[in-house]
């Protein structure tokens, strides 16, 4: 298992582009906050190419990798997605729509007990 500290420097190390934000997020807060972090930068970001039908192959890379973040990451980093990344996506329904074709069975498991859940 993957500490979130762990797979965040994964995801960077994919995803560069990411890197400036979070640089700027570690200097502003003056420590890396990991919910915060993933709310305002990488769910934000998700959420606005998934609603403009952009990126299509980017998308699917991030989803792909929030997937291995689930089975790779530890229950702090489970509990990040389940609460910042994932509710601004599943509450849209054309934005869960697009989505959904990119999600492993690890993140569709997530999104089912989020919405069963009624949080």
């Amino acid at each position: 298992m993957l500490n979130i500290n762990q797979i965040t420097q994964l995801f960077l190390k994919n995803f560069p582009e990411y890197l400036p934000a979070f640089e700027v997020h570690v200097e502003f807060n003056e420590c890396f906050l990991p919910h915060i972090f993933y709310s305002d930068v990488i769910s934000k970001h998700l959420l606005f190419l998934l609603w403009n039908n952009m990126e299509q192959e980017r998308v699917k890379e991030i989803i792909t990798f929030i997937e291995y973040m689930l089975e790779n990451g530890d229950e702090e980093l489970n509990n990040v997605m389940a609460v910042s990344v994932f509710p601004p996506i599943i509450y849209n329904e054309i934005v869960l729509e697009r989505a959904w074709k990119f999600m492993g069975q690890n993140t569709k498991n997530i999104i089912k007990i989020i919405i069963e859940s009624g949080e």
